[in-house]
């Protein structure tokens, strides 16, 4: 079975914040349109120096309700060791989301390239850095 570009992805809430449903609802409409997949999703706990490694199921009752939707074919990609690593990108004092998502709108894109007789050879993701210091110019201008 092809697969598409995989992206992960890290969302994180200083303070300990909790997962409402606004993120689940963008990503619920996102996938309903058919543009990404969710892969694997997952949640961590960082603290002084510690890190708590959560799956959806270990979310409260109202927390998993807002992702249950999403998780019908998680294919459970992302590792202890993963999340680990991917934990270090959040503040101190925080909880992330960690979402691994395939690109399914780059399924067609990647099939008409083949078609033709092309190949990706480069595909590269912009910082969101980058990106803020871009609306910042555009703005300015």
């Amino acid at each position: 079975m092809p697969i598409g570009p995989l992206e992960f992805v890290v969302i994180a809430f200083p303070g300990g914040g909790v997962f409402r449903g606004e993120i689940a609802e963008e990503l619920r409409k996102l996938v309903e349109h058919g543009a990404i997949r969710i892969v694997d999703l997952a949640f961590v706990r960082k603290d002084d120096g510690t890190i708590e490694l959560m799956e959806s199921s270990d979310l409260d009752d109202a927390e998993f309700e807002l992702y249950s939707g999403l998780l019908g074919d998680i294919a459970g990609l992302l590792t202890p060791d993963d999340l680990v690593e991917l934990a270090a990108l959040a503040p101190p004092k925080s909880t992330a989301a960690v979402v691994l998502l395939e690109h399914v709108w780059a399924m067609d894109l990647q099939e008409a390239v083949a078609r033709a007789g092309g190949r990706v050879v480069a595909r590269e993701r912009i910082s969101g850095a980058v990106l803020e210091e871009v609306a910042r110019e555009l703005s300015i201008g």
